[in-house]
């Protein structure tokens, strides 16, 4: 989970202030977004990727160390209100999983 890093708004700064790079991107699990969203944005980050295990709140306890689905819908938000544009959800459907 890169938003676990101390040092992740630095590292999306360096590599958005490359020459040639065009699009920052980058997939978490959305927890740490209502405090970090704005300032990767500030950094250049453009738009994010949401990995979701399950939509299952008691098997998304199971798979995740913290965090729940309501975090992840703030995250979402706070991602959306600093513009991180689009966002995309991602989950590999796994029967009987999730």
């Amino acid at each position: 989970e890169p938003t676990l890093r101390p040092d992740l708004v630095e590292i999306v700064g360096r590599i958005a202030a490359l020459p040639g790079v065009d699009d920052v991107s980058m997939t978490t699990n959305a927890i740490l977004l209502p405090r970090l969203a704005g300032p990767l944005a500030d950094a250049g980050l453009g738009r994010i990727n949401v990995h979701v295990d399950t939509f299952n709140p008691e098997r998304l306890k199971k798979v995740m160390r913290f965090g729940t689905l309501d975090e992840i819908e703030r995250g979402i938000a706070a991602a959306e209100a600093a513009g991180l544009r689009p966002i995309k959800i991602n989950c590999v459907v796994t029967r009987d999983y999730n």
